[in-house]
């Protein structure tokens, strides 16, 4: 991954739900596939930009959803692009050959630019998301 200067960062556009798989639009509808990014049997919802993030102990926690098909474990490795940091990844990993969403967690450790790569399958593919503000929920 290449870094980045402070204030910039190149966010990941999706492909969108015509250039998605069928079958991710049939698990999780079309406004979901959407904001979609990847290739063969290896897509990855995209985080929306800086929104998803909720505080956690450890820095901030970003839930991201996964569309796998072929059977393997899905490998995700990440680093800060535009200063120091960590990224921390945990599944839920669904078994299996057929398609199936995998959900996850991407927990950083501040607010900032972020390069993520996933295999699956013998596909890579590589993204950048932006964690600019936490969200919170009232309980």
């Amino acid at each position: 991954m290449h870094h980045v200067s402070r204030g910039t960062c190149p966010v990941t556009v999706p492909l969108g739900r015509r250039r998605a798989p069928r079958r991710l639009e049939a698990l999780v509808g079309a406004d979901v596939a959407a904001r979609s990014f990847g290739r063969g049997g290896l897509w990855v919802v995209l985080p929306l930009d800086g929104g998803d993030a909720m505080p956690v102990r450890s820095g901030y926690d970003v839930k991201v959803p996964w569309y796998l098909d072929g059977a393997g474990d899905l490998r995700v490795v990440g680093e800060r692009l535009d200063g120091a940091g960590r990224v921390h990844y945990e599944a839920y990993e669904v078994p299996g050959p057929g398609p199936r969403m995998q959900a996850s967690s991407i927990t950083v450790s501040a607010p900032g630019c972020y390069g993520i790569e996933a295999e699956h399958n013998g596909l890579v593919i590589r993204w950048v998301f932006r964690v600019s503000r936490p969200v919170t929920r009232d309980a």
